[in-house]
């Protein structure tokens, strides 16, 4: 049998990106309840992937989509999805 066991990789500093209530009403339901936007710079130690898990106040969010911010090169944008 295959056992999955989570590794650290590296930590780092990010922003949250928080939901308007408007927002968050409108997710209840679809694919993007459960869901946050973290902001991660681009150059880190370590290099982020889509199959890694972000751990954030002690809960385990599962990387769902990934781009370069909008604004700026220097950041990363994560949507990830918390894991149940």
């Amino acid at each position: 049998d295959m056992v999955t066991t989570l590794v650290e990789v590296g930590s780092c500093w990010c922003k949250v990106k928080k939901q308007l209530l408007k927002e968050y009403q409108a997710s209840v339901g679809t694919v993007l309840e459960d869901t946050v936007t973290f902001i991660i710079r681009s150059f880190q130690t370590f290099e982020i992937d889509h199959t890694m898990t972000i751990k954030y106040k002690k809960q385990d969010y599962e990387i769902v989509q990934s781009m370069p911010d909008a604004t700026s090169k220097e950041f990363f944008v994560y949507i990830a999805k918390l894991k149940k």
